[in-house]
Formats: C-alpha cells, structure tokens, sequence
C-alpha cells in the first residue's frame, strides 16, 4: 500500500516589516553608554543605519538624553598656526572619534552646540583714506559628518569695534552680537532663507566684547564676556532685549579671566575662574530675584594645589587659569605652562595631548556611533523627525576650508 502524499508544508509566514517611526521610538531609548547596541543594530540592517544617522534623529536623541552626550575632543586655536583651529580626540571619553579633516585651514573656533562648531575668519577691505568696511566670514562645520555651511560674508559698512557669535538651535541658527562706534548691533543667519536678519539693539556700552571668550546660551539668552572683565551682555533671543550683568568683586578692570558656564541644564548662570593669588578654581551662580536683582554666590572651589602638578602653578611659572568648561561632561580646560585639562568627577589631571602652544579651546560635545560614519548619505524619506535636507548652494561636503 503506497505511502500517503506528504502534505505541503504551511507558508511561510513573514513578519510585517516594523514601520520607521516606530523603530526610531524604540531606538531612540538606548541609554548614550551603551552606543554598542546601536552599532550592532546598524551593521545588523543598512535602512537602521541609515536612520541613526539621520539628523532627525540625532535631534530627537540628543532632546531624549540632553546633558548625556560624551566629550569627544575639542577644537584649539593654535598659536604656530596664527589661531587657526585643529580637532584634537579626547583620549578616552571620544571613543576614538576623529573627524574627517583635523585643521580649519585659516578658520578659528569660535563656539560649539548641539554638534556643530562655528568657525570665523575676518577680512578687512580699506575703502577709502578715514573708512574701511569689514566683513566676517562665518561657516558651520557638523566634524562628525564633514559638513560645512558657508555663511554669506556678513558685511559691515563702518568698522567694528568688537563682536561675538553663537551657533544655537536645533536646527540651527547663527546669532552675531557686535558694536561699532555708533550702535550695537545683532545679525540672526537663518538657513532656510540662506540669508542675514539684522536687528539694532541700540548703543554701544561703554566696552568692548572679549571674541575669545565663547558666550552661552541659558534660559533663551546668550551672554557674552565684554572686555574688561567687570559685566556680562545678555542677549535676550525672544524679546530681543540687551542688558548687562555685573560680575561680583570687580574693584579694577582687566582681573582674572573668567569663563562663562551653563548649570542646571542651561537654566542658570555660572562662570569659573581661578583667583591668581590663591590658585583657588571657584564656580559662581547667578542668582535672579523675584524684582530681577542680581547677586552671585559660590557653589563650589577647587585647591589647585592639591590637584595640579608643582610646576602648573608654581610662581615662576605660567599661573593657571580656566579657558574653556565642556558643558554637561563637568571637565575644565586649564592653560598652564602646558594644557590641561580637569574631571570634576573623578578629579583626574590629564595632559592635553598636543606639543603647540594654544591662544584658547572650544570643546566638542556630542554623540557618535563609529558606524554612522559610513553612512552619511540619508535616502530620502528615511528618518521621522524631519532632519533638514542638506541640498543647497550653502551646504557643502568638504574636506576642507579653504
């Protein structure tokens, strides 16, 4: 008797293909320390990879996990290159990140925020005999992507006395603060219209900008150093309006220099600085009355003795003082006779590792999965969170800036 037939076999069923919003939410809730996951999933499947390195949801990510985002170097105006600026890797915490191209090529750093740096170059045009017009020449470099946004020259009829700028907004937005001998004045680039936005803010104040002090953002206002060390302007971004703050225990000009910090998660305001005659690094809020007085008060010193080798501070030496705090990470770069650089965490003293003496830093914060580094071109349509699309005259990917 024959074998009965073998019944076919059921078909297969195939799971329905997860659609990308909901992907993006599940991804988007890995914790910043266990990036690994992330890298196993996009060498896992070529579409994830090529969300993850949407810009959308980098946003989302960075909005998810704000304040999480690992140091992973920072960018030194170099003294041998007459200040322009060059990445350097942090040597742990950067997880081997190197961009594309370590040099600006003739740009200093003059700021950095959500991933971005804003790099400057400033050309001066003599018109005539008593007149000159200045432009400044700005661009927006993503290191982790290579992109560079060229800014259109911001021209200036009358010569500038003094300014500063920020990179602020997600997307982004680049705001210019400067004075002349007339006015004070702020330029707002808005991308989308690849164009300036002017706004006059009044009179000069009677000083001038420190440009190589980065300013920072808190509670929508960026605040920038001026000059001699006695105020801070405060740009306020919704209203528009300009003010100064007085800084506490500024009997002369031109004392120790300070470096402006955002606390609380960019709700309040801070600076550090190191008092020259003690060698002590102490932290100082802000403090807001409910009429809007103003006082300062100190949260926190650090002994530098007790941390920094004998020779940072020593008297025949180079005294130490702050030039740059990695906002979120709580590390403080110190300029000594060398670089170094300050976990307020752990209380770690690390080297800089670099040979070339440094005008100042601009540290780089942000998150970056190795793997993504391949996968820079995002088809159209991938990534939920509406990424700004990178067409245009201004955009470019570069290797370099020249």
């Amino acid at each position: 008797m024959d074998a009965p037939p073998l019944a076919a076999p059921p078909p297969l069923r195939v799971s329905p293909e997860l659609p990308l919003e909901i992907v993006e939410d599940i991804f988007i809730l890995v914790p910043p320390e266990d990036c690994a996951f992330l890298l196993r999933a996009a060498l896992a499947c070529k579409t994830w990879a090529h969300l993850f390195a949407s810009r959308g949801f980098s946003r989302r990510y960075r909005q998810r996990h704000r304040g999480a985002a690992p140091l992973l170097g920072f960018l030194a105006n170099l003294a041998d290159t007459g200040g322009a600026a060059r990445f350097i890797p942090a040597t742990i915490s950067g997880g081997g990140f190197r961009p594309f191209r370590a040099d600006s090529h003739g740009y200093r750093a003059h700021d950095a925020r959500y991933g971005r740096v804003l790099l400057s170059r400033v050309s001066v045009t003599s018109t005539t005999d008593t007149t000159s017009a200045q432009s400044i020449f700005l661009a927006v470099w993503v290191p982790i992507t290579g992109e560079v946004w060229r800014l259109p020259p911001l021209l200036r009829h009358r010569p500038v006395r003094s300014w500063n700028a920020a990179v602020i907004c997600d997307p982004f937005r680049v705001v210019v603060v400067g004075m002349d001998t007339r006015e004070l004045f702020v330029y707002t680039y808005v991308p989308e219209a690849h164009a300036w936005f002017v706004f006059a803010a009044g009179k000069p104040v009677s000083d001038q900008l420190d440009g190589d002090v980065a300013g920072v953002l808190v509670s929508d206002a960026l605040h920038f150093v001026l000059l001699k060390g006695t105020r801070i302007l405060k740009y306020h971004l919704l209203t528009r309006e300009v003010s100064t703050i007085r800084l506490p225990n500024r009997r002369r000009a031109y004392g120790p220099r300070i470096t402006l910090m955002a606390m609380e998660d960019g709700r309040r305001l801070g600076f550090a600085e190191v008092c020259t005659v003690t060698n002590i690094l102490r932290f100082m809020a802000l403090n807001i009355g409910r009429h809007g007085e103003t006082s300062w008060e100190m949260i926190r010193f650090i002994d530098l003795h007790d941390k920094l080798p004998a020779e940072a501070i020593s008297p025949l030496g180079f005294l130490p003082r702050v030039v740059a705090v990695a906002e979120g990470v709580d590390v403080v770069f110190l300029k000594t006779a060398d670089g170094l650089t300050l976990d307020l965490k752990s209380g770690k003293v690390t080297k800089i590792p670099m040979t070339n003496g440094f005008f100042d830093i601009i540290p780089y914060v942000s998150f970056y999965v190795p793997v993504l580094k391949a996968a820079l071109v995002v088809p159209s349509g991938v990534g939920t969170s509406g990424g700004a699309s990178t067409s245009g005259n201004n955009v470019q990917h570069v290797d370099h800036l020249g």
